[in-house]
């Protein structure tokens, strides 16, 4: 497995085997070797660097906000900001994957404790520049993500995903995820 680079505490490199995960499965489903191969012919970047982003790095708005706009409009510089800070105390955690230097993916998630399923990797966003799609950027973080929750103690990952992101959907039924439950909404007045 090719290294990926992780930068945070420590600014070090990991590669796959450092976290245990070669060749082995997760019990929730997830495999580290996720569906990578592009679909249409397009070269797979390999390997991204994978890199941890704090609060208050001026990287959050330079470079991540471009990509999570994708998935969510509404989000401002300073909405961002407002809720990396809230959030961040909360668990809250983004990384970005970054190739040649060009932020083209980011990941936010954070280790939760529920009584339905102990503890959890929930993944609050995950989004891949739509010209980076299909070139193995989402399933580089995907499977970064699982070699945390393994490290964590986790007995699952899970995420939300709109009923319209069908191709969404299909990604992360491709890399190990099932429908596994209906998520309601009230929104009080």
């Amino acid at each position: 497995m090719p290294a990926r680079h992780i930068h945070g505490p420590g600014q070090r490199s990991i590669s796959g085997s450092e976290h245990g995960t070669a060749g082995r499965g997760w019990r929730a489903g997830v495999e580290p070797g996720l569906a990578e191969a592009p679909t249409d012919g397009r070269a797979r970047l390999n390997p991204v660097e994978l890199v941890d982003i704090e609060p208050g790095d001026p990287r959050l708005e330079k470079d991540l906000l471009a990509v999570l706009l994708e998935l969510r409009p509404h989000l401002t510089a300073a909405a961002l900001a407002h809720v990396y800070d809230e959030g961040h105390p909360q668990g809250l955690r983004f990384l970005a994957a970054y190739d040649l230097g060009r932020c083209v993916g980011v990941a936010g998630w954070r280790f939760v404790a529920t009584t339905a399923a102990g503890r959890k990797l929930y993944i609050d966003d995950l989004v891949t520049l739509e010209t980076e799609r299909g070139r193995g950027v989402g399933a580089s973080l995907v499977r970064e993500l699982v070699a945390r929750a393994m490290a964590g103690g986790c007995s699952v990952i899970d995420l939300d995903s709109g009923l319209h992101r069908a191709a969404a959907h299909r990604f992360y039924m491709d890399n190990g995820f099932t429908i596994s439950s209906f998520h309601f909404v009230h929104r009080p007045a």
